[in-house]
């Protein structure tokens, strides 16, 4: 089915030049370029969530560190990936990463 027989209107004038669009015709490529347009855009957004850093992150560090240290920065990292999620667990102890205490583990010798 071609456009103009599902809009059931002439899109194209004759003109001496060649073809013109109608009036209809003008209508139907303005929504098409919208259409176009947000396609375009929604494909960029559908892209942008794929890469996005999302999800939640369990970081466990020491106690001293974990204050003086990785805390101040964490607002940086929130700002860069507003749909990370951190649950910082401070403690002097080593949790298992094995046993899914934690997703990383950050200590000093």
């Amino acid at each position: 089915m071609s456009a103009r027989d599902s809009v059931s209107t002439v899109l194209f004038q004759r003109h001496a030049l060649g073809l013109v669009l109608s009036e209809s015709g003008e209508l139907l490529f303005e929504s098409a370029r919208k259409i176009r347009s947000e396609i375009d855009r929604t494909k960029v957004r559908i892209h942008d969530d794929q890469n996005a850093v999302q999800g939640e992150l369990r970081v466990t560090t020491t106690t001293g560190f974990g204050t003086l240290w990785l805390a101040p920065r964490i607002g940086q990292l929130f700002a860069r990936h507003p749909n990370l999620n951190i649950d910082l667990r401070l403690a002097d102890h080593v949790l298992d990463l094995a046993m899914r205490e934690a997703d990383v583990a950050i200590r000093m010798k």
